[in-house]
């Protein structure tokens, strides 16, 4: 196209040199003949002048050929993208079940920690009140007593495990002998019971036989 383009321009500009030459030869056969014509002979060669700049200024004209096919070429791919539109795919994510399990999870977390501390606060509470009153056991006992006490303490403080371990059988030694105890207690009233209800038993047989006999 664009060679075209300059051809045409080209074919015209030599066609207007060729004329202007016509023109020459013609005037240079009226020189002779008519003095203005040198004047317009300058004339001519003044135009002449001009039309060869203008040719040299043609040769150097260049049309955008690169420019205009980088733009026809995005302009296609504008119009393939504009025929062919994106598909977004649209993904559904369902946090329902995720936060009822995140609220449950902290609830759980939640009742855990306020147990923790309401057992803290408590063993505090029984470690404040035990504390007070050994200290007020001390300020009241005697000496003797005292020093027994300083001797448990002592022990304690060497091996607290160990000391732990014999209370406990202690205790449980002290609350088997006493369910015994309590068991033998409960022999002994239900065998008095029974001798009671075999007595009443023994004694209304008698009266039985004598309203027997009355009859």
């Amino acid at each position: 196209m664009e060679q075209i383009f300059m051809n045409t321009i080209v074919d015209k500009v030599n066609a207007c040199a060729d004329k202007v030459k016509e023109q020459e030869t013609a005037i240079a056969g009226l020189q002779k003949n008519a003095p203005a014509i040198k004047e317009a002979e300058a004339n001519l060669h003044s135009a002449t002048s001009i039309i060869h700049q203008l040719q040299e200024n043609m040769k150097t004209l260049r049309f955008p050929v690169e420019e205009m096919n980088r733009l026809s070429e995005e302009l296609n791919a504008n119009n393939q993208l504009l025929s062919r539109p994106r598909k977004d795919k649209v993904f559904h994510i369902h946090t329902a079940g995720r936060l009822m399990s995140a609220v449950i999870v902290l609830s759980v977390v939640v009742l855990i920690l306020g147990y923790g501390w309401y057992n803290t606060h408590a063993t505090l509470d029984d470690y404040r009140m035990h504390d007070i009153i050994w200290r007020q056991l001390k300020l009241r006992v005697s000496a003797e007593p005292l020093e027994s006490l300083h001797a448990l303490e002592t022990e304690y403080q060497a091996n607290p495990s160990l000391m732990k371990d014999n209370v406990e059988k202690a205790e449980l030694r002290l609350q088997q002998d006493a369910e015994a105890r309590q068991k033998v207690a409960e022999a002994e009233m239900e065998l008095v019971r029974r001798k009671h209800e075999a007595g009443d038993t023994m004694l209304a047989k008698p009266g039985k036989k004598i309203r027997e006999k009355k009859k």
